[in-house]
Formats: C-alpha cells, sequence, structure tokens
C-alpha cells in the first residue's frame, strides 16, 4: 500500500472510531436521560440488578437509604453454643443433615436461639457476624409489627380503620370504596399490581426500581372494588402500608421504627431502610431493610415476647395470637398480617419470608427463633424449609 493511501485509510479508521465514540456517547446520555425522566435506577444500576451480577445479599448496594437508629446500649444476647445433629426431610423423600441443608440452600447466615440465647450461629460465603443482609420482604413482618405499635401507641384507632384517611387526597381518591387497615395487613386490598416477577416491564419491577415512589402511587388506575374476598399476595398492599403508617405518625418510617422498635429490641448496630432516592426518601416499606443477623433475631425474640419492654407490652393484645390464625391460604401456606405458616397447624409457628430465602421463624410452642439468610432460588422449598425449622425447633421442645 501507498503511503498516501495507507494515511487516507488510518485518517478513515480514525474518523470511524471517533464516530463510534459519539455514537455511543449519545446512545448511553440517551438512556440516562431516559431513566431520569422515568424516574428509575440510572442504566448501570438497572443492568447489574437485571442480570444479578452481585448476588441478591448485595442488593442493598444499588439504593439509597435511611437509617434506623440502633439505642447506646444493646440486649445483650449470651451465647450458649450447642451441637445440632438431626435429619431433615428433603426433596424426593430424601433425608439430608443440617449441614448439607445449609449448603444446598446457598445458607449466608444461620442462627438459632432458644429461651432467648443464642444455641446455634453459623456464617458461610465470607459473611460474618458484622455483615449486613438484606430482609427483602422479611420487612413486611417489621412494617406490619411497626403499624401494631401504631394502634398500640395510638396514631390508629384499630385494624378496620379505613387507611384512605392517612393518604394524600390525589392517591385516597382513586379508591372509590373503604381500604381497611386490616385488608393491606392480611393482602385482601384490591391494588391493580400484580406480583409479576418474570417481567421487566411490570408494575411490580417498577416500583422496585423506582426512583419516585409517589409518582408511582399517584399514577396507578383507579380502583373501584377496594377490597378483594379473597387473598392474594400483592407487594404493592404494604407499600400502601407504609403510606398509611406514615400518615399517621406524621413522620417517615425510618424514624418511627428507630424510636418504636429498634431501640426496644434492644439492636446492637443501626440498621438501614433502601428508600427510593435520597430526594424522595420513601422507604420501600415492601421490602429492603438492612442489618446484622444478630438484630434480626432480638426482632423475632421481641415478637416471641408479644412486645415485651421494661414490663410494659408495647403490642397491642392478642396481637401474637392473630398472626398464629391464618386469615387467608395459598396452597400449603396460610398467611396472616404479614407472616406465612404451614397449613398444617400442629405447632402455632409462623414465619417472615422474603425471596431469594430469607427467613425470621418464630415457635412459641418451642420457644425458638430461627434466622436464615440466603442467595437460593427465587421461591424455592419454602415450606420444605419451613418444615425444617420446625423439627430444628423441636429439638428444644420441654
Amino acid at each position: 500500500m501507498s503511503r498516501v493511501p495507507r494515511t487516507i485509510f488510518l485518517v478513515a479508521r480514525g474518523r470511524g472510531l471517533y464516530a463510534s465514540l459519539i455514537a455511543t456517547s449519545v446512545v448511553v446520555l440517551c438512556a440516562y436521560a431516559a431513566s431520569y425522566s422515568l424516574s428509575v435506577l440510572p442504566p448501570h444500576k438497572l443492568i447489574w440488578l437485571g442480570l444479578e451480577i452481585s448476588p441478591p445479599s448485595q442488593s442493598a448496594r444499588y439504593f439509597d437509604s435511611e437509617v434506623i437508629y440502633a439505642p447506646e446500649r444493646p440486649r445483650p444476647l449470651e451465647s450458649t453454643p450447642i451441637p445440632l445433629h438431626l435429619d431433615l426431610a428433603w426433596q424426593g423423600r430424601q433425608s439430608i443433615g443440617l449441614d448439607g441443608f445449609l449448603r444446598v440452600t446457598k445458607t449466608n447466615a444461620f442462627l438459632v436461639a432458644h429461651g432467648g440465647r443464642i444455641v446455634y450461629e453459623r456464617y458461610y460465603n465470607g459473611y460474618s457476624r458484622n455483615s449486613y443482609f438484606p430482609s427483602y420482604s422479611v420487612a413486611k413482618a417489621i412494617t406490619s409489627t411497626a403499624t401494631a405499635l401504631a394502634i398500640k401507641d395510638g396514631f390508629i384507632k384499630s385494624t378496620n380503620a379505613d387507611a384512605r384517611q392517612y393518604w394524600p387526597s390525589t392517591l385516597a381518591a382513586k379508591f372509590r370504596q373503604p381500604v381497611t387497615i386490616s385488608d393491606l395487613l392480611n393482602m385482601r386490598a384490591a391494588i391493580p399490581v400484580q406480583e409479576q416477577y418474570d417481567s421487566v416491564f411490570s408494575l411490580l419491577a417498577q416500583m422496585y426500581v423506582t426512583t419516585d415512589l409517589k409518582r408511582f402511587m399517584q399514577q396507578l388506575p383507579p380502583v373501584h372494588f377496594s377490597s378483594m374476598p379473597h387473598f392474594e399476595y400483592r407487594s404493592a398492599t404494604y407499600l400502601l402500608l407504609g403510606e398509611t403508617l406514615r400518615g399517621a405518625v406524621n413522620d417517615n418510617l425510618a424514624p418511627y421504627i428507630s424510636t418504636a422498635l429498634w431501640k426496644p429490641i434492644g439492636a446492637e448496630s443501626n440498621a438501614s431502610w433502601s428508600v427510593d432516592s435520597s430526594d424522595s426518601r420513601i422507604e420501600k416499606s415492601f421490602c429492603c431493610i438492612n442489618a446484622k443477623a444478630r438484630d434480626f433475631v432480638r426482632f423475632g425474640l421481641f415478637v416471641l415476647e408479644d412486645g415485651k419492654y421494661k414490663g410494659s407490652n408495647l403490642l397491642p393484645a392478642g396481637w401474637q395470637q392473630k398472626i398464629q390464625k391464618p386469615t387467608a391460604f395459598k396452597g400449603e401456606f396460610g398467611y396472616s398480617h404479614g407472616w406465612w405458616m404451614l397449613k398444617d397447624r400442629s405447632d402455632p409457628d409462623f414465619s417472615a419470608i422474603g425471596i431469594h430465602g430469607q427467613y425470621v421463624y418464630i415457635n412459641p410452642k418451642t420457644n425458638t427463633v430461627i434466622v436464615k439468610f440466603s442467595d437460593y432460588g427465587a421461591e424455592q422449598d419454602e415450606a420444605l424449609t419451613l418444615r425444617a425449622f420446625r423439627k430444628i425447633s423441636h429439638l428444644f421442645a420441654e
């Protein structure tokens, strides 16, 4: 190739690279501009979340958050370790040992408390006692408990109250009939947001990644029949329960939870609650509280002990009994006030459950709390896991 044509070739190639760089920059800028106008997370966060480049246990890094403050003096959690040897029923009628169960369900933290003491505590995959774990829908049980505390504190009259009185008028106007707090607690409110995990374009996905939850709620379509005669699991009901609680206490959820729950349970560390954005600061009340495993144990003990704190009961009378009685059934499960339970009620046990294998399990019969955080499948082997917890808890039956 002669020198002149070679020079022309190099210049042309340089111009081509330059044009490609400009085109790529324009596409990237348009993507970020679109995410801003649509009020969703920026593209780089959406890609990491959508492709699950990081494990589910690392999801908190993609969201802004508000602090849930711990007390100056945490509740002591004494540890009396004991070995746990037992076989657990598993898939295909096989039995599996505890270590195998924890391994196959991709456990990151597993703690068992009996009689207020930690009797078993294990961490895996680089996690430790100082690690923070995302709750996913375990947060629904915390939002439910906070609602009970607000009733006890007098901010809400009862679970029969119409939740619309605590909402902004633009949101309340979308619902033509009363929406009771009980409807929200027990997933009987006809919120038009299906629990659809398999589409990035679903309203559920938009609710999760929006940076403006107020706007999301204002854009919900009108609802003519507010209460459903049957149970249907929809995370959006707990978004509206959070809005109810926010209006009732006239504050954001994280500050109220700090005072009403996190300090009374004697948490050892601050937690965080993922919000839509640092500008809007609306907590994702349907998910996403990030805390240490031992503090989730303390939360479980608080519910197990029916809200006892310094000689007083912070929860309304009979709240734990309400939790234990399913208001609805779906397959192998019952549901009540943000908690799941096996349809077989031979034990009065119940559990908060979050996607990817997050659990706070409580068995009043055996005085046991079990906490498990995992990177397991979306909704995988939950009934088997609850049966495993029940069997573990019966090692301590008196």
